[in-house]
């Protein structure tokens, strides 16, 4: 992997003291590597629930390289780094690491909707456009469906910010992202998308297939599908908030 890998003993005591906490989404800062980053500027990411995930936490520093690999202008990831836990071994496994993630600087989510609106070229379009949605995945047939779907949402866009939307639809058709909520995508201060959730979706509960980056292409077709619907849901709601 291009990223580093962060194997430091001298926390063990902190690991112990946080066993309990670990299991239960907490984000939390340990007394780690300080040489290497500063922990002010980054997250400590645990296991979101506590029953025997393989690989879904893991999957959030794949595909945040993932996404920086296909060299987008207008698409950002914070930096995420693997974490061992002492005295686990090596595998990329949920079991043996966690993430360390880069906070960035993003809009409350009022601002961050109002920016997704400042895309829209027709935003009355969005909200009928979504209503019709669903009768298009249920008779989809492949990817020219996905196509099919993002073209019409890209009519609604301004001009000068398609290229933009076009980086955002291919991040999740190449990387299969499906959870992009307001919580997740944020149009950043320098205009730039921000893509904070880049957790793999569909590889829950004790999943143990250690290609869970590549899905087969029904799959994929399948969480980008659900990716696309959710950015419309995003717009539609955008297109209500108030400027």
């Amino acid at each position: 992997m291009s990223r580093d890998i962060f194997i430091e003993s001298h926390y063990k005591t902190a690991m112990e003291e946080l066993s309990d906490a670990i299991g239960h989404g907490l984000t939390i800062i340990l007394d780690l590597a300080k040489d290497e980053v500063d922990l002010d500027e980054y997250y400590l990411k645990t296991r979101a629930v506590p029953y025997p995930l393989k690989y879904q936490l893991v999957s959030r520093v794949f595909n945040a390289d993932f996404i920086e690999e296909l060299d987008l202008n207008h698409v950002v990831v914070p930096q995420k780094f693997l974490v061992q836990y002492p005295d686990k071994p090596e595998e990329f496994t949920d079991e043996s690491y966690c993430v360390l993630a880069e906070k960035l600087m993003l809009p409350e989510q009022k601002e961050n909707l109002r920016r997704w609106k400042n895309l829209l070229e027709h935003p009355e379009g969005i909200a009928e456009l979504l209503q019709t949605y669903k009768d298009d995945v249920e008779s989809s047939k492949g990817w020219e469906t996905f196509d099919e779907v993002s073209g019409k949402v890209r009519e609604l866009i301004k001009p000068d910010h398609q290229e933009l939307f076009d980086e955002v639809v291919t991040v999740i058709k190449e990387v299969s992202l499906w959870n992009m909520t307001p919580d997740n995508v944020f149009i950043a201060d320098e205009g730039k998308v921000a893509v904070v959730d880049t957790e793999q979706a569909g590889i829950g509960g004790a999943t143990s297939n250690p290609s869970f980056y590549r899905k087969d292409d029904d799959q994929l077709r399948k969480n980008a599908m659900s990716g696309l619907e959710i950015l419309c849901t995003l717009l539609a709601k955008a297109a209500q908030t108030e400027v």
